[in-house]
């Protein structure tokens, strides 16, 4: 039985790993994609943007599949999905072409993330917060590989191609580990009263905070690498730079939601997070008078401990399984459509101003609105 668990939870970590390389591993070559294609500040924000969106606009759509066909076969079909956009982007030679592929990654993560948070209710019920913690860790592990590895993998290949369509390589696996071990058949029960609280003010307001930090994750994700060269850093040692960025992420997404546990409400992990991310924006804008290193500390405490925070919010709040998935399902749905704003914002505002610093400053509005939407959150009792 123990066995049976180990590999259960091979396989959730497995497949998390793919949610986020195809994402991460643009932003330390798009200086490179952007001369390559021609492609302008905006159009590149859409690289990052598209599938954030697609993630938000499909997130509703994962529900219905799987009542149709099962969780198994639904998910293998997302990383088959992820796996051959990815190889697609090999023969990248337009911009639309890059972008498609964005698209359609962003449809796979969207419906495979929901999905995932059943598979953990379905054999971890129990556990769900450790298990949290391992699905969060192998986002991050993979948003790592996918930030660090992109330039030493375009320098191996002489393409970025190339090192974009690599990870393809780790959705094959993930699919087959995935066939492998998860049961064939095993539905999660379907319990009443899972209605999207459209109509619920307060699941409207863990929604907008849940999409603005998102749209600072994003905004992060995107434009942090291209940020840094246009200081005068080189490609390398930008990517090492978001590399350790993703690193430290992926430790306090795992620190900071069991460090929570430990307090009776999670008001004060909220606005310490908050508050972490909009210093970390405030350092980056005086990089190089200060250091990156410091700025990224910041940023990745604040960004890391957000995300887990945000998930962990409508489970405080609700009082079933039904209705904390249905608030689940709304703040990843309308949340992720708003987080797409965040890149797009930062490249259209340098397309217009020709500034990064200008740029970027906009996300500091972004981090104050977030603070004021967390203000009211995290003060009922944990379920």
């Amino acid at each position: 039985m123990k066995q049976r668990y180990v590999l259960l939870i091979l396989a959730l970590f497995a497949v998390s790993m793919n949610l986020r390389p195809a994402i991460t591993s643009i932003s330390p070559l798009l200086q490179d994609i952007r001369q390559d294609l021609g492609m302008n500040g905006t159009a590149a924000s859409f690289l990052t943007a598209l599938p954030v969106l697609c993630m938000g606009l499909f997130a509703p759509a994962a529900t219905s599949l799987e009542q149709r066909w099962g969780m198994k076969p639904v998910v293998a079909g997302c990383l088959l999905l992820i796996g051959a956009a990815t190889a697609a982007r090999l023969v990248a030679v337009h911009t639309g072409w890059l972008l498609l592929t964005a698209g359609l990654i962003g449809i796979g993560i969207a419906i495979a993330g929901p999905l995932l948070s059943g598979f953990i209710k379905m054999y971890f019920p129990n556990r769900a917060g450790a298990m949290v913690g391992i699905y969060t860790l192998g986002m991050g592990a993979g948003a790592s590989l996918g930030a660090g590895m992109a330039v030493p993998l375009q320098q191996a290949f002489g393409f970025w191609s190339s090192s974009l369509a690599v990870w393809a390589l780790l959705a094959g696996a993930a699919l087959l580990i995935w066939l492998a071990i998860v049961p064939t058949g095993k539905q999660a029960a379907r319990a009443a009263g899972g209605k999207l609280p459209w109509r619920t003010p307060r699941a409207w307001l863990i929604t907008l905070f849940f999409g603005l930090q998102s749209a600072l994750f994003y905004a992060a994700t995107a434009w942090l690498a291209p940020y840094l060269r246009s200081l005068g850093f080189g490609a390398g040692e930008a990517g090492l730079v978001v590399t350790g960025f993703s690193l430290l992420q992926m430790f306090f997404c795992f620190l900071i939601p069991n460090l929570s546990e430990k307090t009776p409400r999670r008001r004060p992990w909220l606005l310490a997070s908050s508050t972490a991310a909009l210093a970390g924006f405030l350092l980056l804008l005086a990089v190089p008078m200060v250091s990156v290193w410091l700025a990224v500390v910041f940023l990745s405490t604040g960004l890391g401990g957000l995300f887990p925070l945000a998930l962990l919010l409508p489970l405080d709040e609700t009082d079933t399984p039904a209705a904390a998935s249905a608030w689940t399902a709304m703040a990843s749905s309308a949340g992720y459509a708003i987080g797409s704003i965040g890149p797009i914002l930062v490249g259209t505002l340098l397309d217009l101003s020709g500034s990064f610093h200008f740029a970027l400053a906009s996300v500091l509005l972004l981090c104050v609105a977030m603070i004021l939407c967390s203000l009211p959150l995290g003060t009922r009792a944990r379920k």
